[in-house]
């Protein structure tokens, strides 16, 4: 087992785990869903039993509706004619009451009017002639005056043929001397002087009975009416003059009084006859339209048993199902399908857990074999290029804890209390490089001051003996200090033949099949005092890496010194500066212990980014 499988059985756990987690969470959505849809479907049959009689109602309803819409139309439209006719009805008795009858007899009144135009003139002609001689003419009283038979019949026979020839202008002599018989002077006059008075009195008298009560036509009466006074009053004053007469005033206004007092009866009885003709009309008409509203509101009084005794409870069943039929089959509908997709997801779910269980198991096996690769040093590499991660551990989910260093100087710090957890970490470091690299392409060195190098006694044995060198003295290290110098001169010499670094060097070897260039790994897990001040070290920490030399410092914080303005003189600020002058020669950027917990394990609690950046700024205010 190798971590990049073991990483892809983590990615498989991983997947499985992120499956899962969306299936139980759709699971439970689903749950709700398959519940919710219940309560709807369970809601919706009450509602179904319970519309019955709501449904009842509104079947009730809209029978009613549409037996009566005809009826109330026919009441409305009724009631509009009745309506109608009570205006036309009251309009109409209106303009009778205010119409003018005297139209229709125009011509009759036209004959009133000129006979009293014809007294108005006659009268005061008559003034003058008797304020000249009153008594040279005779009295004009004709009570007693008799006139014979023959004389009225003459005088009958001339207004019948005027009135059937309208020639009253060719007929005014003989007028004039029909009437120059009956008025004559006195002194002209014989012994029958009553006698013609007489005459001249029954002649008018007569004239009136024929004319108004004769029965002889209103239409032929009128123009020989007219015809008449229109002669009298166009020849009264020659008439006066040429027969010296008098025209019988009293006699001719109670003429004209009888007349208008007949034809105004006449308009009156003309008027009513309208009247109670209109009113009778009217009355048929409302009395028909009373009884149609009144049979028409009797249907729609009967509409109501009517439809009910219609209505069935298989109609109104027959309803509530084509009502609900539709909605009770969706939600029937839904409800099996979310049941379905609930049963398909539980089934989905039983699957990842089972996956997920073997997944554990494969993963418990993954860690068992693996870390047993990792510590046996039977197990040989062989990549020659600088392996640049250490197999910390296991966190807590199962992943894996490294130390990501990218191939340059690295500084590792670790509080008092870890310091025994220091060395196996140092030993599994090399344990990895053992385990992935090439023997024959590594070379490892350790400085040591504080064991002895006891702890790495291990690496001593066997091939690995040449591979693996121990410093415990001052001496040691100086040595080892220098020879690491001349070593990256040397190296840096052979390097820029061709490359920048060790890494593009040794892949342009391998390309060409020559001799790659070995790494050199220096652990300084515990050393002197004056190593952080040696300038040869600082720069193999500048530039060491990429000439090939990889060194890692294990440096206890506790032992890092603190700020104190109590504490004055040249040695506080050279225990300041040592450290300051290390932090300065290894880049910044790997200062970060690199994995995803940021805590390992195998060296207890290790100090992060932000400690390395407090002490940073603590040494550089120095």
């Amino acid at each position: 087992m190798t971590i990049r499988e073991y990483m892809a059985l983590l990615d498989d756990i991983k997947q499985c785990q992120s499956s899962l987690e969306i299936v139980e969470r759709d699971l439970k959505q689903m749950q709700a869903k398959v519940v919710d849809l219940g309560a709807q479907y369970k809601k919706l049959i009450e509602q179904k039993n319970a519309s019955m009689e709501s449904v009842r109602s509104s079947i009730i309803a809209e029978e009613e509706t549409k037996i009566q819409a005809p009826i109330r139309s026919k009441i409305s439209y009724t009631a509009d004619e009745k309506r109608s006719r009570e205006a036309r009805y009251n309009s109409e008795r209106s303009e009778l009451l205010n119409k003018d009858f005297t139209k229709k007899f125009a011509d009759s009144y036209i004959v009133v009017k000129h006979c009293n135009e014809v007294m108005e003139m006659c009268s005061k002609d008559f003034s003058d002639i008797l304020s000249d001689s009153s008594d040279h003419y005779v009295d004009l009283d004709l009570s007693d005056v008799m006139i014979s038979d023959e004389v009225l019949l003459q005088l009958a026979n001339k207004v019948s043929e005027l009135a059937h020839e309208d020639e009253v202008e060719l007929c005014l002599p003989a007028i004039n001397r029909l009437f120059g018989r009956i008025f004559l002077p006195q002194r002209e006059r014989s012994g029958d002087r009553k006698s013609s008075l007489s005459l001249a009195w029954l002649v008018l008298k007569s004239a009136c009975v024929i004319g108004l009560f004769a029965m002889i036509p209103i239409v032929i009466v009128a123009p020989y009416t007219f015809g008449v006074i229109g002669s009298i009053k166009g020849q009264a004053k020659n008439a006066i003059a040429m027969s010296d007469s008098l025209l019988p005033l009293a006699y001719l206004r109670r003429m004209t009084e009888l007349r208008k007092e007949y034809l105004d009866n006449l308009c009156k009885t003309e008027k009513q006859q309208e009247i109670d003709a209109l009113d009778a009309e009217f009355d048929s008409d409302i009395k028909k339209l009373n009884d149609t509203l009144h049979d028409l509101e009797i249907k729609e009084s009967q509409v109501h048993s009517q439809v009910l005794s219609n209505i069935t409870d298989e109609d109104i069943n027959a309803r509530v199902n084509q009502q609900y039929f539709g909605k009770v089959k969706d939600a029937a509908a839904m409800r099996e399908q979310a049941k379905n997709q609930n049963a398909a997801l539980l089934n989905k779910k039983q699957e990842l857990d089972t996956r997920l269980r073997n997944l554990r198991v494969q993963q418990a096996a993954a860690k068992k074999e693996l870390e047993n690769e990792l510590i046996d040093l039977n197990h040989v590499g062989e990549d020659k290029t600088l392996l640049r991660s250490f197999f910390l551990g296991f966190d807590e989910s199962g992943r894996i804890i490294s130390l990501d260093y990218e191939g340059d100087t690295s500084l590792i710090m670790y509080s008092g209390a870890d310091s025994s957890v220091v060395s196996p970490f140092v030993r599994m470091m090399i344990i990895q490089y053992f385990t992935n690299m090439l023997v024959n392409n590594l070379k490892i060195d350790i400085v040591d001051f504080e064991n002895g190098g006891t702890e790495y006694d291990v690496f001593k044995q066997g091939n690995l003996n040449n591979v693996v060198s121990i410093s415990t003295t001052d001496k040691e290290e100086s040595s080892l200090i220098e020879e690491l110098h001349a070593d990256m001169r040397m190296r840096s010499s052979r390097i820029s033949v061709c490359a920048d670094n060790i890494d593009d060097y040794n892949r342009i070897m391998m390309e060409r099949d020559s001799l790659t260039m070995e790494y050199r790994i220096v652990i300084f897990q515990a050393f002197s005092d004056s190593l952080c001040s040696n300038q040869k070290f600082l720069q193999l920490c500048r530039q060491g890496a990429r000439n090939g030399i990889i060194m890692f410092l294990f440096v206890n914080i506790s032992s890092m010194p603190k700020l104190d303005s109590s504490k004055k003189g040249s040695s506080a600020g050279n225990d300041v500066k040592r450290w300051r002058d290390l932090i300065y020669a290894i880049p910044k950027q790997f200062f970060n212990f690199n994995s995803e917990s940021g805590e390992v394990s195998a060296l207890g609690t290790l100090y992060k980014t932000e400690s390395l950046a407090e002490l940073d700024k603590y040494i550089s205010g120095v």
